[in-house]
């Protein structure tokens, strides 16, 4: 049986954007800093690199998962043993908390059919997010402007949503998220660069398990 999914809606994505979103992986391929999600084998990381990048220059985040939705790519045991980060438990909900309850012996050697399918589905839309986020980013700015618009795209994860005012530390000045507002595109494609693994507590739009992503200005 054939598992039908549909991607998320990313507003802002056409030819252009896409380049830009090559452009970041391209940097983070360069420079040595490209995440692989914990959950892929050795095989998954190999077969990553390539599906992530056709995903990026031709597809979506559904493409994605249907491609990392194969035996032998992901190791459901990453995840019961705890060596999933805290980001990646939030963002792939209830079925990794369950299962991390029971022994690792139980679950090493399952087939693939042991991961649970919004798991890939989350895993996938999650970085296909981020690097559509960084290429809207990198769009705007390469083009003069500084601003993006944050919208939601899915429920998202459990987790606060808010964001510091650019230059303040303070955390009177954080900011509720709201759709339709702007975020500042520098300031965003900083932190989109980092290591998803750094939890730094903000929701930002294009952050994995945030739900939310952005758009050019209107």
């Amino acid at each position: 049986m054939v598992t039908r999914r549909i991607g998320n809606a990313y507003d802002s994505l056409d030819e252009e954007t896409r380049r830009w979103m090559l452009v970041e992986l391209d940097e983070d391929e360069q420079g040595g800093v490209l995440y692989y999600p914990p959950l892929l084998t050795d095989r998954g990381r190999e077969e990553y690199r390539w599906l992530l990048r056709e995903a990026l220059k031709h597809h979506d985040d559904a493409w994605l998962a249907h491609g990392l939705d194969k035996p032998g790519l992901l190791r459901i045991e990453e995840a019961d043993s705890g060596a999933v980060g805290l980001t990646q438990r939030k963002r792939y909900g209830t079925h990794e908390r369950k299962r991390i309850e029971k022994p690792n012996s139980e679950v090493m050697g399952r087939s693939q059919d042991a991961v649970p399918t919004d798991v890939i589905e989350n895993m996938a839309a999650d970085e296909f997010n981020r690097y559509y986020s960084r290429g809207v980013c990198r769009r705007v700015l390469e083009s003069g402007l500084g601003q993006v618009e944050i919208y939601k795209i899915e429920a998202g994860a459990n987790l606060h949503l808010s964001y510091p005012v650019p230059g303040s530390e303070n955390a009177d000045h954080a900011r509720e998220v709201e759709l339709g507002r702007d975020i500042d595109a520098d300031y965003l494609l900083g932190k989109l660069r980092r290591n998803p693994e750094e939890e730094t507590g903000e929701a930002l739009p294009g952050a994995p398990g945030s739900g939310l992503s952005v758009r050019l200005p209107a």
